[in-house]
């Protein structure tokens, strides 16, 4: 059919002349609504997938530059990312934790200390196999034992028996091949003797630096005498460049029967 004169004008659709539901989701072309066609605050928590997060892999390792989302309390609750560098943390970093229940000649430790941290805190609980060995320490580089007679300790003991008696003893010696903490040993399965050690500065990375060492410990000796000791001790021929990087605890005379211990660097910052 044809038009006489001039072709009837296209008059503009509103949307107030398409009726409900025409536009269905396989007429909307990929990735056609965009943030332009979205209102502010109109995705709330029921359209958000549960999976979003835990359908990818899990990190094993942070980077100090991993961001983790916070809502920012401090700016009405808006969402922000933190840095894990900023996030600080506590005053100490596990190094190495372990225990066992076989006899063992020692707990020797290498690669333990680094340029990372300058200070360590080692908390051990261990248990003679036998009576009468001495409890004691020694630093290693290298994958060996450090020997020489350089090793100088002094501590106070309290000590009291099953009488009720207690005094104090005098616990040193002087340029030895080992630090010794604790005397006499017990077998004893249900206690053991505890030890807390501070070390400061084993790599000696400061100019005139040595290696040195505090101490506690505490056992109840084979002559069933309760004894607590408190000593500090230094090696006395650590020279530049020398940096240990382990250590060996060990019983003389006895092997190790349990052990329980846990070694700890002190952050810098």
């Amino acid at each position: 059919m044809g038009y006489i004169g001039r072709e009837p004008s296209v008059l503009p659709i509103t949307s107030s002349d398409l009726p409900d539901s025409i536009v269905s989701n396989s007429k909307l072309g990929a990735d056609s609504v965009n943030a332009t066609k979205i209102a502010d605050d109109s995705i709330s928590e029921e359209h958000i997938d549960n999976t979003a997060i835990t359908g990818f892999g899990a990190l094993t390792s942070l980077a100090d530059t991993d961001k983790f989302l916070v809502s920012d309390a401090s700016d009405s609750g808006n969402l922000k990312y933190v840095e894990k560098q900023y996030l600080g943390g506590g005053a100490m970093t596990l190094i190495a934790r372990n225990s066992g229940s076989s006899a063992v000649g020692n707990i020797g430790l290498d690669n333990i200390f680094s340029d990372t941290y300058d200070y360590y805190k080692i908390y051990a609980w261990i248990n003679a196999q036998d009576d009468e060995g001495d409890l004691n320490f020694r630093w290693r580089k290298a994958g060996s034992d450090r020997t020489d007679s350089y090793y100088v300790n002094c501590g106070m003991a309290s000590q009291r028996n099953s009488g009720g008696d207690s005094h104090y003893v005098k616990n040193s010696q002087w340029n030895a091949d080992h630090f010794v903490f604790l005397n006499n040993l017990n077998e004893n399965d249900n206690m053991g003797c505890n030890l807390d050690l501070t070390i400061y500065d084993p790599r000696a990375r400061d100019e005139g630096n040595i290696a040195t060492i505090q101490y506690s410990a505490s056992n109840n000796r084979d002559d069933n005498i309760w004894v607590n000791v408190n000593g500090a001790g230094f090696y006395g021929n650590q020279g530049s460049g020398d940096d240990f990087d382990g250590f060996k605890i060990y019983i003389s005379n006895s092997d190790i029967l349990y052990y329980d211990y846990a070694i700890y660097g002190m952050n810098k910052t």
